[in-house]
């Protein structure tokens, strides 16, 4: 099978109740191949970038997901749950690129990315991966689904200028009135503009890369919250703002 017919397959089960397994799809080799898959399923759904979620490859090689832009929705949000199966939700601290970033050959610095940001915002991610966990396990099938963004959330933002420390940052969650999470920091990296960095000085995605008025986001400030049935989300990041979604039944 052709990685065209694994991106087919991934574009043709973004509505569908079932998951993808290894014996589907023949996986990407590497991650240059499954960001070639990437952007042919994005050319089969028929949709436009809207952002990328940034993060690290267990070597330490900054990758990308794209997020489509419908799936991108401003606070208070309504999602559906998905008919294959829950979700997870992550509370991330994002950016609103104001100015292209290009690939260049000198690398960008910490001041020039935060120089072509407009906005620093509070974000929910939605994830709900179209493989299996046998086909999730392997990394650059895991990649190629997206890194299994299902959507995201926008919510409260302030201006670069506004936000003092990035990794100090107190982050308040609640489900259904229910405090879930309290506690300052918890970024993968402990940085959240670390991977915005990394990736615009190593970027390979095949879909125009980053672009103004992207979203990007880079990482949970949160363990990952299963949802599995209709709830109310809640959230706040101190010196951001607040976030709320609300998830119901199919």
């Amino acid at each position: 099978m052709s990685l065209d017919d694994f991106a087919r397959r991934l574009a043709d089960s973004q509505s569908s109740p079932t998951h993808l397994t290894l014996q589907d799809f023949t996986p990407p080799r590497d991650a240059s191949e499954a960001m070639q898959v990437q952007a042919a399923s994005l050319r089969w759904i028929g949709a436009e970038v809207g952002g990328f979620k940034l993060g690290f490859a267990a070597d330490g090689t900054a990758i990308a997901g794209p997020m489509l832009q419908p799936t991108i929705t401003p606070a208070p949000a309504r999602l559906i749950l998905p008919a294959r199966g829950g979700l997870l939700a992550e509370v991330e601290i994002a950016f609103r690129l104001s100015q292209d970033l290009p690939r260049r050959e000198r690398p960008y610095l910490r001041n020039e990315i935060m120089a072509h940001v407009g906005e620093v915002l509070i974000g929910i991610e939605w994830l709900c991966t179209r493989l299996d966990a046998a086909a999730a396990a392997n990394f650059p099938a895991w990649l190629a689904d997206r890194l299994g963004n299902h959507g995201y959330v926008t919510g409260a933002c302030v201006s670069p200028a506004q936000i003092g420390d990035l990794q100090h940052q107190r982050t308040k969650v609640q489900v259904n009135g229910v405090n879930v999470h309290d506690k300052i920091g918890g970024h993968p990296q402990n940085d959240p503009l670390m991977p915005l960095l990394a990736y615009a000085n190593a970027q390979n995605d095949a879909l125009g890369g980053l672009k103004a008025g992207m979203v990007i986001t880079t990482g949970s400030l949160i363990t990952p919250l299963p949802i599995t049935r209709p709830c109310e989300i809640s959230a706040g990041i101190e010196g951001i703002g607040a976030i709320a979604a609300s998830i119901v039944a199919a």
